[in-house]
């Protein structure tokens, strides 16, 4: 009975948009009024006696009308065993069994009206009020999660109801899912594809809408209808002889979209780098990116204000079984309309050291931003000076730093206007076919199973493209693969001319004419690989409205050898040849010797490389044709010494020559830590880096890269390839956790880094940090943390900054009706201009009258000197009643008044008075 009620709760959320009717209020109350009589019943008539229990005087009616219409011969309820309660309660099971139990409802949402009085800068009172929604009258705020897994044994389902102040279209999506053996049917916000038979016709992308697929024996059938959530984008970015980070160009990448190559071979997210989606950054793991290499990323990101196009597509397949498969695929794009330049709203808290960069989670136009601090309008400035509040950084404009230190307890608000990134210039639309003959049947070892050795396939496919600069081009392939006792032999012909172009999609593909041929060998112990290709490959100007094409021809060889010994070991030895020729020409010879063997607890890997080449090089202002020569050696190590104590070590160091020119790179991460059963917990790290400025050669030549980027397949990031330059990094640190005992944990930290570079924020920092954390009862705790930290630019500027923060409370909720908390935060800083210091106190007492209804009242005091100084005080009366389960009334009377005490700044300052009645669904986590 209890699922029922949460599952009735969950469809009305859904249905209602977690807004509950008084129908289903009434719902509810009916199930509970359900249990009284059951209850009453039992104790009337049940085995042993006649119990008796007060009820409510429209339960005790409809009890005695219950009572009366039982069988007249029998003054008892009907047996358990009776077939009608048996019948009734394997029903009740099946339905908590396939319904209630599989739908799942998380989160908070609360639904406002507020009436308010402002007087002063009403923009600084929205900033800072109710989540930056001070001025709308009413509100809806929260985010709700309604989940189903399985319900009745084939159907899926995600809803989720996110507020859109921020308009985080991650978080805006809903998935409605039907699935057996013989269909296969999606709606809502889901990643799409077709048969993906025919490999020029390749689609995948994050869309809104429907596909459906269906598969009856050998012929299957998919399509699609469906809206584009963002763009699909491929870019290209230069090693710079570091693990990164590397920046993508482009915030808000789509969950799964991303894949990524290095030199055309594959990496994988996880294990080889990780990805920070919401910067759109990816940073290397165990590997350091030569200067030399291409890092070649494909993606979707989110754009803003832009519709990325309706996207229609179907394809068929059947399967003739020896004669081969046959396949059709049709798909086309229709170019959505572009919105206009909207405004955008992003909000902080503030993230302390001036150190800290704040990113943007899309690019802005130049001259449209505006930052607010605790209503504060802020005064931009450029890196490298000592002018303005804060500065973007020069070679990334999603990124910008403050000059002074942001405390946690203050509200960061930025208002601008994204640049526009439309890659769709126009509807594009691509049919093809394709056919697969399979050859040669091996047979299992006990003959019970067959499979193909190989196949052929040939795929075809014209694409064309409807703009002011119409396209249309038929693109062709042949591809093989046949396997040969040890031996895999692969070999493939590729035509896609210029004027090909395909539907948007994540992917590799690019316009060129190429052969590629290669040999697996594998037995035992030994594993080698060899691969050739020679392609002529098209390269277009993305900014360049004539959609003309240069070409490179790039011949590209490598081979590669493993043996894994008898104790385990692995060797493996990798050489490749590289050659360019275009209007100038590149080679680069690069060969690698590694080896790794893990001695029980202990895993180690080493590795040399050597480079030999010529190409062009250049820096931020000039390139020249150079000869290049780079020198590689590196190491890692883990080590689990077991309970609970592990090390780290990875290094590696390279030695750069550019014609007369030499430098050096290196990297060196060092970590141990501790965390077992004792009351001890250590963590000390080690890091330095430096990329090297004669390392980073800041635009070699590389065949892995070309091609990508506003070409037929997908568009790029809009502005080309961010080039980071060389980067310098230092920094070293140590926690340490003592749990004196069951009540009192201590925390002790300091670190030390120096960060210098193109992209980096070129400072100095210094962190100590101290906490306790004390409780005396289950109902009484107490918290202190204090924190000093020190920083100081270090490019071109003599500023230093420093802060000491004091922060802690005092929080009580003992027997009784009463609770209370008493909170304590100071700031004092030096930084010349900057410095300011600040002192809050705040507290907050409860009086709960009965189970239901609460009282509560609250006091903020906060005083800010030194630069901007501000006297901030607000006061709130609340009364809350829960009405049922999750579901509670709010109702509160607040009073603020914010005032500047800088004669020469007017905005900020506000005195409110408002009274806001909620209403709150809280299902927790």
């Amino acid at each position: 009975m209890r699922g029922s009620r949460v599952f009735v709760l969950s469809m009305a959320l859904v249905l209602g948009v977690a807004v509950p009717s008084r129908a289903n209020a009434q719902l509810v109350f009916r199930f509970d009024k359900k249990l009284w009589i059951e209850l009453a019943r039992k104790m009337r008539t049940g085995k042993g006696g006649t119990g008796k229990v007060a009820l409510p005087s429209s339960v005790q009616k409809e009890t005695e009308k219950k009572s009366n219409t039982m069988d007249p011969n029998q003054n008892r309820l009907p047996s358990p065993n009776d077939p009608r309660n048996r019948k009734k309660k394997e029903g009740q099971t099946w339905l908590q069994e396939n319904v209630t139990d599989r739908v799942k409802v998380t989160g908070q949402r609360t639904l406002g009206y507020h009436s308010f009085s402002v007087q002063g800068d009403r923009e600084a009172f929205n900033a800072l009020t109710n989540f930056g929604t001070g001025l709308q009258q009413f509100t809806d705020i929260g985010s709700l999660q309604v989940t189903g897994a399985q319900v009745l044994g084939v159907l899926n389902f995600d809803f989720r109801f996110n507020d859109n102040r921020f308009q985080d279209p991650q978080n805006q999506q809903y998935t409605l899912r039907y699935q057996n053996a013989e269909y296969d049917l999606a709606y809502g916000t889901i990643q799409a594809t077709l048969l993906n038979s025919n490999q020029l016709i390749g689609f995948s992308r994050s869309v809104e809408g429907f596909v459906g697929g269906w598969k009856d024996g050998n012929f299957s059938a998919r399509v699609l209808t469906t809206q584009a959530r963002g763009s699909a984008r491929t870019v290209v970015i230069e090693g710079n002889n570091s693990a990164g980070p590397y920046y993508l160009q482009g915030g808000r990448v789509i969950d799964g979209t991303l894949r990524l190559q290095v030199d055309g071979q594959a990496l994988s997210l996880g294990r080889d780098f990780i990805l920070d989606a919401e910067l759109g950054t990816i940073t290397f793991l165990d590997r350091v990116i030569a200067p030399t290499s291409s890092i070649t990323v494909t993606y979707e990101s989110f754009g803003f204000g832009q519709n990325s196009g309706r996207i229609e597509g179907a394809s068929l397949g059947y399967d003739f079984g020896s004669a081969g498969r046959l396949g059709f695929t049709t798909i086309r794009q229709v170019t959505g309309a572009t919105g206009g330049a909207l405004e955008r709203l992003e909000q902080f808290q503030g993230f302390g050291s001036p150190s800290t960069p704040y990113f943007l989670q899309f690019e802005p136009i130049a001259g449209s931003v505006e930052i607010r601090v605790d209503g504060i309008i802020q005064v931009q400035g450029i890196a490298g000076t000592n002018v303005g509040d804060y500065f973007f950084d020069p070679q990334n404009p999603l990124i910008f730093y403050f000059r002074r230190f942001i405390p946690s307890s203050s509200t960061v608000i930025v208002r601008y206007r994204p640049r526009l990134t439309q890659t769709v210039d126009g509807d594009r639309e691509v049919t093809g076919w394709d056919y697969r003959i399979p050859l040669g049947v091996s047979k299992s070892t006990d003959g019970s199973a067959t499979t193909n050795r190989g196949y052929i396939q040939y795929n075809s496919a014209q694409g064309k493209l409807k703009s002011a600069t119409p396209l249309s081009g038929t693109a062709r392939s042949v591809d093989s693969r046949y396997e040969l006792g040890n031996y895999t032999i692969k070999a493939g012909w590729r035509e896609i001319p210029n004027d090909f172009v395909s539907v948007e999609s994540t992917g590799f593909a690019r316009n060129e004419r190429s052969v590629q041929s290669g040999v697996e060998y594998r037995a035992g112990r030994y594993q080698g690989e060899f691969a050739y290709s020679n392609a002529v490959i098209d390269t277009s100007n993305p900014l360049d409205p004539s959609q003309t094409f240069t070409s490179t021809r790039a011949v590209n060889m490598s081979g590669t050898m493993n043996f894994r010994n008898i104790n385990g070991g692995l060797w493996s030895a990798t050489h490749s040849r590289m050659r360019l020729r275009n209007s100038e020409s590149t080679r680069l010879d690069t060969s690698t010797v590694s080896y790794a063997k893990s001695y029980g607890r202990l895993n180690q890997s080493y590795g040399v490389e050597t480079q030999i080449g010529r190409g062009r090089v250049g820096d931020q202002t000039a390139t020249k044709i150079a000869n290049i020569n780079v020198d590689t050696i590196r190491a890692s190590y883990t080590y689990d010494a077991g309970q609970g104590l592990s090390a780290s070590l990875r290094a590696s160091q390279s030695n750069v020559k550019v014609d007369t020119d030499e430098g050096q790179g290196f990297d060196t991460f060092f970590s141990v830590g501790y965390r077992g059963d004792s009351p001890w917990a250590v963590t000390a790290s080690y890091i330095v880096s430096d990329s090297g400025a004669v390392a980073s050669l800041g635009g070699f030549l590389n065949s892995a890269g070309l091609g990508f980027g506003g070409n037929g397949f997908s568009g790029g990031s809009g502005q080309g390839t961010l080039s980071v330059g060389s980067t310098a990094l230092r920094r070293v640190g140590l926690d340490v956790e003592r749990r004196i005992n069951s009540k009192w944990n201590v925390q002790v930290g300091a670190s030390q880094q120096t960060a210098t570079g193109l992209s980096t924020s070129n400072t100095e920092l210094e962190n100590f940090r101290l906490s306790s954390d004390y409780s005396f009862d289950d109902s009484h705790r107490f918290f202190l943390s204090l924190d000093r930290s020190f920083v100081t630019f270090v490019s071109g500027i003599v500023q230093k900054t420093s802060a000491t923060t004091l922060t802690g409370f005092f929080e009580g909720r003992p027997e009784g009706p009463w609770s209370y908390r008493v909170g304590y935060s100071s700031l004092i800083s030096e930084g010349g201009t900057f410095s300011q210091d600040s002192l809050g106190l705040d507290f907050d007492i409860g009086y709960r009258i009965d189970a239901k209804q609460r009282l509560n009242l609250s006091r903020i005091s906060n005083q800010v000197r030194g630069y901007y100084p501000q006297d901030d005080s607000a006061l709130s009366f609340g009364y809350s009643y829960s009405i049922y389960k999750n579901l509670a009334l709010t109702g509160r009377y607040n009073i603020r008044d914010l005032k500047n005490l800088d004669p020469t700044q007017s905005a900020g300052a506000f005195r409110a008075n408002t009274f806001d009645l909620e209403l709150t669904f809280d299902f927790g986590k």
